[in-house]
């Protein structure tokens, strides 16, 4: 018995099996061909088979004592591992997690906002807004980004500047710069409109130069043209700044001027001043 401390359920059970095939052999009752003895069982054969059955009771007793014990090791090793398993998945979970929330946030940041203020910077160019540029520190700043960024403020700096020369086409004349026929109708209607015809007087003055033809047939159309820049600049020089001077075209021009109700002597000294 003294060698069975610390040993396991198997070392007990074969210690238990020894003892108990070695009683069962020694009374012929283990060998198939064994024959009772002479005389039948006695009490001595009692006694020494009581005690045998006793520490066969206390292996076997042994033998539970250590399985529990032996179970409880094994379950507390099992929980542990598993509480470790747990551990190590809740840590990758987290891992997985933070990384698609990294991922998550560098694409809102990298390509979500950048095409939403793109959408957002031609929606206002389709609109007719063509001085809206893209603020490209609201950005990411990434190669792709800047690229296109730049590329569609340089497209919309172009759009606003074609616009802006061909509003100033549609309004100003190309040689001289004055104002010219349809900005001269437009502006006689807004002079005529509402109650500015009983507020203030309006005076057209018409104004050519004589002998044109000549100038452009005697010494060529460049000539005519610096004839015509110089009477622009003659015209202009001459008016007050709230007046409105235009070339309906060729070589007529047209002076608008405003004078108080039933006031015509402006107009006089304007005409004198061109003359």
């Amino acid at each position: 018995l003294a060698d069975l401390h610390g040993t396991g359920e198997h070392a007990l059970v074969s210690q238990a099996s020894r003892v108990w095939r070695y009683e069962l052999t020694s009374r012929g009752l283990w060998d198939p061909g064994a024959r009772p003895r002479p005389g039948g069982v006695t009490g001595a054969m009692q006694a020494a088979y009581g005690s045998a059955q006793d520490q066969v009771y206390f292996l076997f007793g042994r033998l539970s004592s250590t399985a529990i014990a032996d179970g409880a090791h094994d379950l507390s090793v099992a929980d542990r591992f598993e509480k470790i398993g747990i551990g190590l998945l809740v840590a990758v979970f987290g891992l997985v997690l933070a990384i698609m929330i990294y991922f998550a946030r560098r694409l809102t940041t990298d390509v979500v906002r950048p095409v939403e203020l793109l959408q957002l910077a031609a929606g206002q160019l389709r609109a007719g807004s063509l001085e809206h540029r893209i603020n490209l520190s609201k950005l990411a700043r990434t190669n792709e980004i800047d690229d296109l960024a730049d590329a569609f403020n340089e497209m919309a700096s172009a759009l606003d500047g074609s616009h802006a020369e061909l509003a100033r086409r549609a309004a100003f004349d190309g040689l001289t710069g004055l104002a010219n026929r349809a900005s001269f109708n437009e502006r006689l209607k807004q002079h005529f409109s509402g109650d500015n015809r009983r507020s203030e007087t309006v005076s057209v003055l018409f104004v050519d130069i004589d002998d044109f033809k000549f100038v452009n047939d005697s010494i060529g159309h460049a000539a005519g043209d610096m004839l015509l820049v110089s009477v622009a600049q003659r015209l202009a020089a001459s008016v007050r700044p709230g007046d409105f001077v235009a070339r309906l075209g060729g070589d007529e021009f047209a002076i608008i001027t405003l004078g108080a109700s039933e006031d015509v002597a402006t107009a006089n000294m304007v005409a004198e001043r061109v003359l």
